[in-house]
């Protein structure tokens, strides 16, 4: 991930000098912090750059600069980190896992110098002491950032997740719906789940109905609202705990009873580890607040409502399908990283509005890597006929798929319901 990240940067600074070397400077990012050769002598080079009067830190710039203090590296290379720069917003995210494997990389040569030192004396006591710690800081370096361990090192969580599983009747995290659970295990850690629908449907009220249901069972849940304004979000959430019609609220038609049922809701939701997250719109903001929320209070789920409002609406050097593209493996590795399961809102694409039938996996919109990425599919539609909507499992790779859970939205209640079906158990 330290040569992705130092190569992210210098492309950042590429594409959008100020921006890019104010996050940089806030920082403290320096030459020697680079352990790519190449990522180092074109910071060096920038930062030469940058100390002159109007200096500009175009790849051409960077490149002279580097050939006059004798670079075997030129400006083919600095021109492909250009390309292979998702965009300069996201310098700051790559800026701080540069710092932070420096300072692991000081921190371990320090201990590494003081260990050797004390094990050169006589003291044989502390010489026994210290031998072992310093083996282990050497393994450690080596080790780096990698996760290396046994295939049997997963057994005793695994072991404790099924045994339990046997009277919860899944694994994963809790969806309200009774046969999301039983045909995708719940929702999984480390896993990115796409819920894809037409616009209008219902995405949304499904999300947060899904979020104040897990939160209300301790899982701590993130939701980003990036099409609604938080206060619609949270007024929304707040309704299905309460039962009570926002709309009717919005138009002045709720009673006194039901504001109070609505008012004593929004206090049960200050109890619960639900957090609505305002003003991160982009991929870095999003991870930088996913990695505070984890740090802070913990993190099961994080909900993104939805992918197709994560801002730039195309990044550099992209098209658009491109750029989801690059979203939904962001969001892939995310997961993983943070042991979450990640939740996706995502629209259909207009063709298949437009024809409007049942929808499949390719109708995912602006990306065939959507359904790649993601581990778990649904796709959310109303039947014409029966006016009911049905959610089918178009991918899971966990479990069962092809199977269709059907709902009825309460309108007035912001939530939906299943719709019990005794031939829908068939076969498992």
């Amino acid at each position: 991930m330290s040569k992705e990240s130092e190569r992210a940067v210098i492309g950042s600074i590429l594409i959008d000098q100020h921006k890019s070397l104010f996050a940089c400077n806030k920082l403290g990012l320096k030459p020697e912090c680079f352990a790519d050769e190449l990522c180092r002598q074109a910071f060096s080079a920038i930062a030469d750059i940058s100390g002159r009067p109007k200096g500009c830190c175009d790849f051409m710039t960077v490149s002279k600069t580097m050939t006059a203090t004798g670079s075997k590296y030129g400006a083919i290379e600095l021109e492909k980190m250009v390309d292979d720069t998702p965009t300069a917003s996201h310098c700051e995210y790559y800026a701080e896992i540069i710092k932070d494997d420096y300072i692991k990389s000081e921190a371990i040569n320090l201990m590494r110098k003081y260990a050797k030192a004390i094990t050169s004396e006589k003291d044989k006591k502390a010489a026994e002491l210290i031998s072992p710690m310093l083996a282990e800081i050497t393994a450690l370096s080596a080790k780096d950032s990698l996760n290396i361990c046994k295939a049997s090192a997963y057994r005793e969580d695994k072991m404790r997740q099924w045994h339990e599983s046997r009277n919860r009747g899944f694994v994963g995290i809790p969806s309200v719906f009774p046969s999301v659970n039983r045909y995708l295990g719940g929702f999984r850690r480390g896993v990115l789940c796409i819920i894809g629908a037409y616009r209008g449907t219902g995405k949304s009220t499904l999300m947060r109905q899904e979020a104040v249901n897990m939160a209300q069972q301790g899982f701590s849940v993130a939701l980003f609202s990036l099409e609604d304004p938080p206060d619609i979000a949270s007024a929304g959430m707040a309704g299905a705990l309460a039962d009570v019609s926002v709309y009717f609220c919005d138009i002045g038609d709720a009673s006194d009873f039901q504001l109070e049922k609505i008012s004593a809701a929004w206090k049960t939701m200050e109890s619960l580890p639900l957090y609505l997250v305002q003003n991160a719109n982009t991929m870095t903001e999003i991870v930088n607040a996913c990695n505070y929320i984890k740090e802070t209070k913990g993190l099961d789920v994080i909900m993104i409502d939805h992918i197709q409002y994560i801002s730039p609406q195309q990044l550099p050097h992209t098209n658009r399908t491109g750029t989801m593209a690059i979203y939904s493996q962001e969001l892939s590795n995310l997961a993983k990283r943070m042991d979450s399961a990640i939740i996706v809102a995502s629209q259909f694409s207009r063709d298949c509005e437009r024809e409007n039938r049942k929808p499949r996996l390719s109708d995912l919109r602006d990306s065939g890597t959507l359904e790649a990425d993601a581990r778990q599919v649904m796709l959310m539609f109303q039947d014409k006929t029966t006016q009911a909507f049905d959610l089918d499992v178009a991918k899971n790779n966990y479990g069962i798929s092809g199977k269709t859970i059907h709902l009825n939205r309460l309108d007035g209640k912001q939530k939906f319901e299943e719709i019990a079906c005794e031939t829908e158990g068939a076969g498992l």
